[in-house]
């Protein structure tokens, strides 16, 4: 089925992502009453209708009587940028007008925590401008943002072994397949047929869509079904809707049809049995949302008082039930890009897949060796390659800052020797050299290894850039415009590598020779 590749992904893309990505006593809380609709109001939550084209978040759920809490539940896609910068803008005004500042992270175990985990610091630079660069790259969300920025109590909600079931390959064909039978079953062969022999063998692009499009016309229940798994609150309704679709398949199982000469057979025993694992992982799904929610009761128990929590979405109705139950208050915040459906942030499956292995979003191979890619202990924060990048970027900056600040003061600029050093990298300082476009292009070492690097700063490329912070809410206020208004530029050849810190407004770019960085002209856009 992979000339159907394309037409799975527009119709399960959110499979995983929406469904992803013990209690412990953290951080003395706040008064409960710290916490209200007015509070959310205040921080720029809609609560009611009126308000919510001109938020980024909005009230969709809540219970305000109970014994615990209030908790306030940010529901996230772990693919979207927009999204995690819309929540941590949210927790930004929360933390700083009601205090809150502990926050249960869906994807980190029961008794991990962030604490201990800083990022290292450079010259002149501060730390939260790494921070931001990191968020806005997509390397971390919006709770370790709110860690590493407002030193925020970030804490594990998850058992492993639950966290570790995911769906197979062969699972997701399974449901591709499924959604096609459901299409036969409504439309008959006679005139799905045709158009799914077209999406194997199309002539050109404009085939391809015309054949998808007409497709999905066939069946607007196979249509909605695609829609639901993507963006429903509820796993309950999901389990029940792929039970649904697999009464329609029924019929089809071991059934083959007359492709133009060649019999296709869409739904086998193997395929049934594997449709079946959908839904022993989704089964798997409302479990964790109950261990995750129960894990925040006994936090709760242990200390009471406001903290946030961060779940997938398919999470949510599970986790509302759950603190129904238990007599827990709380607030369910659903950031704009999630109801707006407008997005243009999401990483790449394939950069989101490195990140759910601990690894860096982007990773040539002469990146990846520069910054020693390997999997250490959890949690994200603990990783070599995360320390080392920042090292890099805070050494970019602290260089950059100094160049603005001494310019005739080559080839240091008033930075010491020591200076050029963070973590284990380091600048070496006879490679700096000012070039005549007004970028700089240097090397650096980390463990014997050398990298390469070229940098300037650019309106251009980030028109609502900053160089100093001193007001977050307005950093990350102008993150999510760009984010929101992102278009594909042009991209550097391989080996080359983007190495951008948009909210420094500055382009970089890596390379594993001098001849190469000599070449490479810094792109505005990428």
């Amino acid at each position: 089925m992979q000339n159907l590749s394309r037409w799975f992904g527009m119709a399960a893309a959110g499979l995983v992502l929406l469904a992803s990505c013990a209690g412990v006593s953290v951080s003395r809380p706040v008064p409960a009453e710290a916490i209200t609709p007015e509070t959310l109001r205040n921080a720029g939550a809609a609560i009611d209708s009126s308000s919510a084209s001109e938020s980024y978040l909005r009230l969709i759920a809540s219970r305000e009587e109970g014994v615990y809490g209030p908790v306030v539940v940010f529901i996230e896609r772990h693919n979207s940028r927009l999204i995690q910068a819309e929540i941590a803008l949210g927790m930004y005004r929360l933390s700083r007008a009601a205090g809150l500042k502990r926050i249960a992270r869906e994807g980190m175990f029961e008794g991990e925590t962030l604490a201990g985990h800083e990022l290292p610091a450079a010259a002149g630079v501060d730390r939260r401008h790494i921070a931001l660069n990191f968020l806005e790259r997509g390397e971390l969300g919006a709770a370790e943002f709110m860690f590493l920025a407002e030193n925020s109590s970030v804490f594990g909600v998850e058992r492993e072994d639950e966290y570790g079931v995911t769906l197979t390959e062969a699972e997701d064909i399974a449901f591709q397949n499924y959604l096609l039978g459901a299409i036969i079953a409504d439309a008959g062969w006679e005139r799905a047929g045709p158009l799914i022999h077209t999406l194997f063998t199309p002539e050109d692009e404009g085939q391809w869509a015309e054949a998808n499009a007409a497709l999905w016309e066939l069946s607007p229940w196979a249509q909605e079904t695609a829609g639901l798994i993507n963006t429903s609150l509820s796993t309950g309704q999901i389990i029940t809707r792929l039970e649904e679709l697999r009464g329609r398949c029924e019929a089809l199982v071991n059934l083959s049809f007359n492709d133009q000469g060649q019999r296709r057979v869409f739904i086998d025993d193997r395929i049934k049995d594997d449709f079946a694992g959908i839904i022993g992982f989704y089964e798997n799904v409302r479990q964790r949302s109950i261990t995750m929610a129960g894990n925040v009761l006994q936090t709760l128990k242990n200390e009471n008082g406001p903290l946030a929590m961060v779940i997938g979405a398919n999470h949510t109705e599970d986790v509302e039930l759950y603190f129904d139950e238990h007599g827990v208050r709380y607030y369910v915040l659903e950031p704009k890009a999630i109801w707006d459906a407008a997005d243009p942030s999401n990483i790449s499956d394939a950069a989101y897949e490195r990140r759910s292995e601990g690894k860096p979003l982007a990773e040539p191979a002469a990146l990846a060796n520069f910054l020693g890619i390997e999997l250490m202990p959890r949690p994200l924060l603990s990783e070599t390659w995360i320390k080392k990048q920042a090292a890099v970027q805070g050494l970019i900056l602290s260089l950059s800052n100094a160049m603005e600040t001494n310019p005739g003061e080559a080839p240091l600029y008033g930075l010491s020797a020591g200076d050029l050093s963070v973590a284990g990298v380091r600048i070496l300082p006879e490679s700096i050299r000012r070039q005549a476009d007004g970028s700089t292009i240097l090397a650096m070492e980390n463990e014997g290894q050398i990298l390469y690097f070229r940098f300037g700063r650019s309106e251009g490329y980030n028109a609502a850039g900053i160089t100093s912070i001193t007001d977050i809410e307005t950093a990350l206020t102008a993150m999510i415009e760009r984010l929101s208004q992102i278009q594909k530029g042009a991209a550097y050849p391989v080996p080359v590598a983007a190495f951008n810190l948009p909210a420094s407004n500055i382009i970089c770019v890596a390379a594993p020779s001098l001849e190469l960085i000599n070449q490479t002209a810094l792109l505005s856009t990428i």
